[in-house]
Order: C-alpha cells, then sequence, then structure tokens
C-alpha cells in the first residue's frame, strides 16, 4: 500500500514538472514559431506585340481564320487605319471602327476611355495598339475585334527601308504606315510620278527601268533623254531615300540574231502571187552595267543584193520606246505586211538582203543609220 502511494506521487510529480515545462516553453522569448514563406505566383508573360497592315490582318481572317486566330488572338496588334466611324458604348468606353481599303471584314477597336479618343475625326488616318479578341459576330457584320486599345503617334510605328539595284533596276522598299511617292527626274528636270504606295501595303517592288521606258515619248518628249536620272521617294514631299542612275545610247547594245519570216499572198488587183516579209525580230543585248536608253529601230528597209533596189519596207507600230536592261536580253518585233513582194517567181530559193536600222539620238533631227546587217532570207516554192 505504501509503495502505490510513493508510485503515483511519483507521476503526479512528473506531470507537474511536464505541465510547468511547457508553459516556460511558450513564455521564454528564445523560442520562436516557425513560419513557412509564401511562394509568390509566377507572373505571366507579357503578351506578343504584333504590327501588321489592317490589310494584311484582314486577309488573314478571311482565307482561314482559325490559323489567324493561332497567330494574331491574345496578341497586341499594332495597326495603322483610316477612322470609318466613331461610337460610344457602355460604361463610358469608344469604339473605332476601321474599313480596310481590302477585304469585307471590319476592325473594331475599344477604348476603355472614351476622352482618349477626343483629338480624332472620321477619314483620319491613326494608329492603334490593342489585344485582338479574334472574330465577333453582330448581325451579319463580322468584326475583329480589339480590346483595351490606346492611340499611337503615327511617327512612332512608321517604318521605311529601301534599296535599288542599279544592274536591274528593281527598286524594293519594305515599310509601314506612310504614304509614300516615287519620283523620277530626268537628266533636263522633268519630273514624272512612278509609283504611289498607300499606308496599307508592305512590300513593293518597282522595276524603275521598265518605268522609265513607259514614259516615252508622252512625258518626256520625242527622244530618248540621255545622262543622270534621280530616284526619289518621298513622304509628304519629305525625301526618304535618293538614287542617281546613268543611261547610254543605242550604239552601246549588241545585236544578237535576226530572224526574218514570211508568206505566200496572193494579189487579186495584177492577178499574181507573190512572197512578202510578214515579221522581223530582232534581239538586242547589253554586255555592259549602264542601263541603255534607246528608240526602237524606226524602220527596217530590205534591199536585193547587190542592186540595193528596195524591195520591202517594214515599220514598227507599237511603243516607240525600251529599255535594254544591263546584261539582259530585250526582244524587237516587227510587223510588216506580205503585200509588198520579196520575190514574184513561184520557184522561190535564197535571197542575201541588207537590212538597214535606224534609229534617233537626242538632238539629231534626222535618222541615222545605227546597223547595217546582211542576211539571208529562205523563200519556200509556191504552192497554191
Amino acid at each position: 500500500m505504501f509503495l502505490k502511494k510513493i508510485v503515483l506521487g511519483i507521476l503526479i510529480a512528473v506531470v507537474v514538472i511536464v505541465v510547468i515545462g511547457m508553459g516556460l516553453l511558450q513564455q521564454s522569448p528564445r523560442v520562436q514559431k516557425l513560419e513557412m514563406p509564401e511562394t509568390p505566383s509566377p507572373e505571366k508573360p507579357p503578351l506578343a506585340v504584333i504590327k501588321i497592315s489592317e490589310k494584311d490582318l484582314v486577309k488573314e481572317y478571311e482565307q482561314n481564320p482559325i490559323a489567324a486566330d493561332e497567330k494574331y488572338k491574345d496578341r497586341i496588334i499594332i495597326t495603322v487605319g483610316t477612322i470609318a466611324d466613331i461610337r460610344e458604348v457602355e460604361d463610358g468606353k469608344a469604339q473605332i471602327l476601321i474599313y480596310p481599303k481590302e477585304g469585307s471584314m471590319e476592325l473594331s477597336c475599344i477604348f476603355n476611355d472614351k476622352k482618349e479618343i477626343t483629338p480624332v475625326k472620321k477619314g483620319e488616318k491613326i494608329a492603334i495598339k490593342g489585344r485582338n479578341e479574334g472574330i465577333k459576330r453582330i448581325g451579319w457584320f463580322r468584326l475583329i475585334w480589339l480590346e483595351d486599345c490606346h492611340l499611337l503617334p503615327l511617327e512612332k510605328v512608321k517604318e521605311f527601308k529601301a534599296e535599288f539595284d542599279q544592274k536591274t533596276g528593281i527598286l524594293k522598299i519594305q515599310q509601314f504606315g506612310s504614304d509614300l511617292k516615287v519620283l523620277l527626274f530626268t537628266p533636263k528636270g522633268a519630273k514624272k510620278t512612278i509609283k504611289s504606295i498607300e499606308y496599307f501595303e508592305s512590300n513593293i517592288s518597282v522595276n524603275i527601268y521598265e518605268a522609265l521606258a513607259g514614259l516615252y515619248p508622252w512625258t518626256f518628249g520625242r527622244r530618248p533623254v540621255l545622262g543622270e536620272y534621280r530616284l526619289l521617294v518621298q513622304e509628304d514631299r519629305q525625301a526618304l531615300y535618293e538614287e542617281r542612275f546613268k543611261t547610254e545610247g543605242l550604239e552601246k547594245a549588241k545585236l544578237e540574231e535576226i530572224e526574218i519570216t514570211g508568206e505566200w499572198a496572193t494579189f487579186p488587183s495584177m492577178e499574181k502571187v507573190g512572197y512578202g516579209i510578214t515579221e522581223v525580230i530582232l534581239k538586242f543585248s547589253n554586255p555592259r552595267e549602264v542601263p541603255i536608253l534607246t528608240k526602237v529601230p524606226e524602220a527596217i528597209e530590205i534591199y536585193t543584193y547587190p542592186e540595193k533596189r528596195l524591195i520591202a519596207f517594214l515599220r514598227y507600230f507599237g511603243r516607240n520606246y525600251e529599255i535594254i536592261l544591263p546584261a539582259k536580253e530585250v526582244t524587237f518585233k516587227l510587223i510588216g505586211s506580205p503585200l509588198t513582194p520579196v520575190t514574184t517567181d513561184p520557184r522561190g530559193g535564197d535571197y542575201q538582203l541588207i537590212l538597214e536600222i535606224y534609229s534617233e539620238y537626242p538632238n539629231v533631227k534626222e535618222r541615222v543609220l545605227f546597223r547595217e546587217v546582211t542576211t539571208v532570207i529562205k523563200v519556200p516554192p509556191y504552192k497554191p
């Protein structure tokens, strides 16, 4: 009995000591409660920004809206367009509609603060930045919907790069957001607009030499103007790019090939048969790197040999002027008439002919002989 009391007392003492010790631990300034730091939530990556013309954006959505969503939905779009309409919508927001130059879809741009668009008006060209939510249908209309839109300064979004290859005459322009003009000045100072470029056109290629050929004789005069030309790309009369190139005359060209064809024809009034030239093909090339500006040979006169009696006269009735591009061949095709006979001998045969090729040059009033070429035309026997 006595032993049981001793054991019970010891147990009570142990319990009391444990309780007191736990209290002391809670009150001790050295013991601090450990707290796990909160794991920060990962930051959302910024939305990709894509600069694209409204023409190209509409075109891609019209061709394949699913593929266009893969590329452009939930992206920040920067574009330039002309305001077609301005509307106030709910919650103090505003909407600008842009009708693209090409395509049936419209761009709807929602501004959270309608005061932001108070400076603009219909018909004005603006730059806009907004989050693309893809296509929304409102009745019969399909809209490319941009949310959280803001106006941007046009000058900050514009891009321009130009490069001119004097060997080919190709002018390449990469641009965004500008209305441009490509101008050409002759050595005598005459000016002509080669091409007008609108803000929604991104990649442009212009063959300046071919354009130059088309300007004669209606713009720059009757004869080609040789010398240094000035090429200019400008926006609102401000020059963005300038290049110069020189031209030379037809005497620098090389005559590569002559091909003459013909056919038999009946002359009702004379009741006889004659073989006439119907087509003459001349092929020129330019071995130089300077473009050759030339007038198409005005006439080819064909003679028998050695008497040199005129038996055919061919005249070119097409465009009067051409450009022979550097290191490139150009073919001139002259159309004749079978009514001007080379021979009335039904047996046919080989005929030796002389082609006199004439051209005109600056400050020369008369035709000058460019090249005299002896050739042979094979006339087949006449078969009625």
